[in-house]
């Protein structure tokens, strides 16, 4: 279980070079990335506490790694992550619970 008290970002194993990866996410975000690896650090820290914002990233491109972000980030917090959501089904339907 998350708490206030995890460490971010998460330790990686001794060795790992992780540089690749916040390289993606700058590519990906641009000038937003301080903002969104912001974000990602509030969901770690503060698990309870719902964040004011959410994102989505939209692509002219295919190709960009989106997917791989996605994957990451689903096994990074995964358990907390509704990766097979149907985002269509859900805005035209009258169901908003969990």
């Amino acid at each position: 279980m998350r708490t206030s008290k995890t460490r971010w970002p998460p330790v990686p194993p001794e060795g790992a070079d992780t540089a690749f990866v916040l390289d993606h996410i700058k590519m990906l975000f641009g000038d937003r990335y301080d903002d969104f690896l912001d974000w990602l650090a509030h969901i770690e820290q503060f698990p309870g506490v719902l964040p004011h914002t959410g994102w989505l990233h939209t692509s002219s491109y295919v190709g960009t790694g989106r997917n791989a972000m996605a994957r990451l980030l689903t096994h990074t917090f995964a358990g907390y992550v509704a990766a097979s959501v149907d985002l269509e089904q859900i805005l035209e339907g009258s169901f908003n619970g969990e």
